[in-house]
């Protein structure tokens, strides 16, 4: 089980990361954003790994969450870039905030 103090800096730098990305597609800067996107997802995996993604009442989230992975995978098949970002932006984004909310990480749900 990994510590409170680790999963808290992994939560730091996803929220961090996903912004990045997003900012980095949008200004068409794909590689970049390619990359960080690509960090962004071992974070979620360690995440969802860690106690952070257990639990029944995360399960409709985590769900909800690999939903928006395949969309991202579905995009990237389909060499669409915008689609991409909008998922990252308005999809997972959004539902990482609120896991990291319910799951008491407060300083992963500031701006």
């Amino acid at each position: 089980m990994k510590t409170q103090a680790y999963v808290q800096k992994i939560c730091d730098r996803l929220q961090d990361s996903l912004q990045t990305c997003i900012e980095d597609f949008r200004a068409g800067r794909d590689c970049q954003g390619l990359e960080t996107f690509l960090n962004t997802v071992e974070d979620l995996e360690i995440l969802m790994d860690s106690s952070w993604g257990h639990g029944a009442e995360n399960l409709a989230m985590t769900d909800k969450i690999l939903d928006a992975l395949e969309r991202i995978r579905d995009c990237i098949e389909n060499c669409d870039v915008a689609g991409m970002t909008d998922v990252l932006e308005f999809m997972l984004y959004p539902m990482v905030k609120e896991m990291m909310s319910e799951n008491g990480n407060e300083t992963c749900t500031t701006e």
